[in-house]
């Protein structure tokens, strides 16, 4: 009920930099004062079930996909509860850990009585740091539609279902729940911070970039082969999953679908531990960086981000 509230108050949209301001004032203090009742709803015994798993027959299979890190690890529970509570719910969930991270793979109790209700965990040689969430799932399940998640994000019960209803309807784009549009002048592409942040379109476009942190469909062969190139994203793009994903996609001409189901931000689970990585992706020219690095090495243009060209 906490959380309709949240998402049902109004959206501004101008002027952007008072609406930016309002927005994030809402979502402080939704967190502020009512980030343990929502935690207590989620992890309430009457509201977990046996199995957080989908056990009916359909045509397709939903594998989730997501990642942690040991500053996290005793939250992302919290996180994988509210994906195992959804109404439409995942076939598979698997969260990918490093043992470079987590040497003698020792996990907090909470994730072990979810692994007996379906949660499979999986220790990996290498950290790939963010990338884990969508590079071993593309790896192995690339027959089926896989969804990646944050791992410190409250997600709201139609989550799945929203991503699913507009695959349906557009079954070759990459669906998003939260995204970004790239916007243009005098035929260059602007900075990031100039970009239309919590843009929602309807018709899939390849000016739209999903960011994770919504939950993010990504259909079979939605991107290119070198999205596995290992040596190349630790070298141009480690920090910043989503831009490589983004290129990747638009090298396999697929488009993107970002959706209105959620009209903001969504609440974090507990005390964030991004601020760093936000601060050094936005604040200070991260993601333009390394943005800039991809389209120089994919020999890409502006004209690539447009549709209809």
């Amino acid at each position: 009920m906490i959380y309709k509230i949240y998402l049902g108050l109004p959206n501004l949209r101008k002027p952007i930099i008072i609406h930016k301001i309002i927005n994030r004032v809402y979502l402080f203090l939704f967190k502020r004062l009512f980030n343990d009742k929502i935690t207590r709803d989620v992890e309430d015994p009457k509201n977990k079930i046996h199995s957080g798993l989908n056990n009916k027959p359909r045509n397709y299979t939903i594998d989730v996909s997501l990642t942690s890190f040991p500053a996290r690890i005793s939250e992302v529970s919290t996180t994988i509860e509210t994906i195992f509570q959804q109404t439409e719910r995942a076939d598979t969930i698997t969260l990918w850990l490093s043992k470079e991270q987590f040497p003698e793979e020792k996990i907090p109790y909470k994730l072990s009585d979810q692994i007996k209700r379906g949660l499979i965990i999986e220790f990996v040689e290498d950290d790939l740091r963010s990338h884990k969430k969508y590079y071993y799932a593309f790896k192995k399940q690339s027959n089926n539609l896989v969804i990646t998640f944050d791992d410190d994000v409250f997600y709201p019960k139609n989550t799945i279902h929203a991503l699913m209803q507009a695959h349906l309807k557009h079954p070759n784009a990459i669906i998003c729940n939260r995204g970004h549009q790239i916007n243009t002048k005098r035929d260059s592409l602007l900075r990031y911070r100039s970009w239309s942040h919590n843009f929602k379109n309807i018709a899939p476009s390849f000016g739209a970039v999903p960011t994770g942190v919504g939950g993010v469909l990504y259909p079979p062969n939605s991107y290119n082969s070198d999205i596995f190139d290992i040596d190349t994203f630790k070298k141009i793009c480690y920090h910043a999953d989503d831009l490589w994903l983004k290129i990747h996609s638009l090298r396999n001409n697929t488009k993107v679908v970002s959706l209105k189901t959620f009209s903001r931000d969504l609440i974090n689970v507990g005390q964030s531990q991004k601020v760093k990585l936000v601060n050094e992706n936005i604040h200070s020219g991260g993601n333009d960086h390394q943005f800039n690095k991809l389209l120089n090495y994919y020999n890409l243009t502006v004209n690539n981000f447009k549709d209809g060209v």
